[in-house]
């Protein structure tokens, strides 16, 4: 079967298109490495915080803390409908046993920071369900990193970092990593039906080391990702991981997803890529469509299935995996 290419698609010279088992690198051997950006945090007057009384308080009335010693939580704390930062401020906050550090909902938001360096939130056991270290619902619901890393929390079905069910998630830095889930073991996006998920990487962020998937997006509401900066990095599945007929749009303009077990990028059925003035060098499974936009080039390896779509861009290989056997085509999970 052809592949499904337009007329505006641009080839670079390079071997013709290779069908599935006919060679070609395997998943994860390129990084998707994009231009760099810029973001920015928040600033303001924080108060001293040492002690779980403290930090419990600000979370239930909203407040601007910054740690002056480390914290092991007794419980979940809850940011409901109230706003809260806080500086870690090169501290640890170690989640109670088999529960996750935070629930933002109902148009709470949590702004994590870390002025000093090494301020770290800990995982401790396991969560039973969804969002290890941080579960967010309702609209108007925010999240927001710019340092500080979220660390060795493991959920029992998905989102072992954070789990986004609606709201908005910022992270410009800081890292999630080594978290543990079935799926969408760093960020698992997953909107109710009617609600908008949106998550956007920029500057330092980083996901990594993660089991099942640096960032995975399931489908009955709408998602967005966006990504101008940050790095998914060495996470086992896949880079970034899209559901099949999930009302989901992927907006890269920077940043790097690379070294990812199998593919480094999974567009399914439904989903729809756009590239803007980058290069994109990693491996990507493609059932979807890929829109390249000014200056966008693929330099790594497009497997396109036979639902597949490539409006445009400039491309360096292309396979045909319409027909599909072996590793290229994964159709373990739909």
């Amino acid at each position: 079967m052809a592949l499904a290419v337009s007329m505006a698609v641009s080839m670079m010279p390079a071997p013709a298109l290779a069908t599935v088992g006919g060679g070609g690198t395997t998943p994860g051997d390129d990084a998707i490495t994009l231009s760099d950006a810029t973001g920015g945090t928040s600033s303001g007057t924080a108060t001293p915080v040492s002690d779980l009384t403290g930090l419990t308080a600000a979370a239930t009335n909203g407040g601007n803390v910054q740690l002056s010693g480390d914290i092991t939580l007794t419980g979940t704390l809850s940011i409901n409908n109230k706003e809260l930062s806080i500086d870690l401020n090169g501290h640890t906050i170690t989640a109670a046993n088999n529960q996750r550090a935070f629930n933002i909902s109902n148009g709470g938001t949590l702004e994590i920071k870390d002025s000093v360096g090494n301020g770290i939130i800990r995982g401790n056991g396991t969560v039973t369900g969804h969002g290890g270290a941080i579960y967010m619902k309702g609209s108007g619901s925010a999240l927001t990193i710019s340092g500080g890393t979220i660390q060795g929390f493991t959920a029992s079905t998905s989102g072992g970092g954070v789990y986004m069910s609606d709201g908005t998630f910022n992270m410009t830095g800081g890292a999630i990593e080594n978290c543990t889930a079935p799926e969408g073991a760093g960020v698992k996006m997953y909107p109710d039906s009617g609600n908008t998920c949106t998550f956007t990487m920029s500057d330092s962020a980083e996901i990594k080391n993660c089991s099942n998937d640096g960032v995975s997006i399931a489908w009955s509401g709408t998602s967005r990702f966006i990504m101008s900066g940050g790095t998914i990095d060495n996470n086992k599945g896949y880079g970034l991981w899209t559901s099949s007929r999930s009302n989901t749009e992927i907006l890269l303009s920077g940043g790097t997803i690379t070294n990812s077990e199998r593919y480094d990028m999974v567009i399914h059925t439904g989903v729809q890529l756009r590239v803007n003035d980058a290069t994109v060098s990693g491996k990507i499974q493609n059932r979807g469509t890929i829109i390249g936009t000014g200056n966008a080039e693929f330099t790594g390896t497009v497997v396109n299935e036979s639902a597949g779509k490539i409006e445009s861009g400039k491309f360096k290989r292309i396979e045909d995996a319409s027909t599909c056997f072996g590793y290229q085509c994964d159709n373990n999970r739909n």
